[in-house]
């Protein structure tokens, strides 16, 4: 009714322009206008503070920008405003969205220096959402990385090893990276000969030509490499 769009205004002056502003940020969204998603919607954030889809969009324009602070602070915005945000229901079918939520923002958050936040972050993805496949094992993955980044590497070799028996339970492809990670996590724990053996793993599996070596560069994910070499 009019009189209920009234109070409606009244009570959420800047509803109106938000929205405005946060279609406007979609669209940059849309075509990869990180710079000026990010601007538009901290727009929106401003506007309507304890709104989280402005918050969780602006989280992922910063992850796609690497800043990783700026993002991991966003994704913290999200949850301390709604622990049970789901992207589907905000912004509809958009599975790069819901991939954020799980694998991208515990990233930012490791990244961001808030590895024990991320840990929490991948418990809890883990736990909650019913992820299978490979993404299931890239959650292990990143959930051993983090724990191996903060030196709690018996539980680091368990969440590679439980990722890896998820390849082979579900016959996915080979895993280089995930069996890489293991073989620096033996090696940093004094189990040497398992490394060698995660190691050769790694090596036999690596199909194309000059990869192993860039895995080398790379290290493990949130661990400096001055702690691998």
């Amino acid at each position: 009714s009019d009189e209920k769009n009234m109070w409606l205004r009244a009570a959420h002056p800047n509803r109106a322009r938000y929205r405005e502003v946060m279609t406007q940020a979609r669209e940059a969204v849309m075509h990869e206008s990180w710079p000026t998603a990010s601007e538009r919607l901290r727009q929106a954030t401003a506007l309507e503070p304890d709104l989280p889809d402005a918050h969780f969009l602006l989280a992922y324009s910063e992850r796609q920008r690497q800043k990783w602070q700026e993002c991991a602070r966003e994704f913290q915005r999200v949850t301390q405003l709604d622990a049970d945000f789901n992207p589907q229901a905000a912004f509809g079918d958009a599975r790069e969205l819901e991939l954020f939520a799980g694998l991208g923002a515990g990233a930012c958050l490791a990244f961001g220096g808030f590895v024990d936040e991320s840990v929490a972050h991948y418990r809890q993805t883990l736990a909650r959402r019913p992820v299978v496949g490979q993404e299931r094992v890239e959650l292990r993955w990143f959930l051993g990385d983090s724990l191996h980044a903060l030196g709690r590497l018996d539980e680091a070799i368990r969440e590679y090893q439980r990722g890896l028996e998820q390849v082979r339970l579900e016959r996915l492809p080979a895993h280089l990276m995930l069996n890489f990670a293991l073989a620096v996590a033996l090696d940093r724990d004094g189990q040497t000969a398992k490394a060698w053996d995660a190691l050769e793993i790694a090596l036999a599996s690596d199909a194309s030509e000059g990869l192993t070596s860039s895995v080398f560069a790379q290290h493990v994910l949130f661990l400096p490499s001055a702690d691998v070499d």
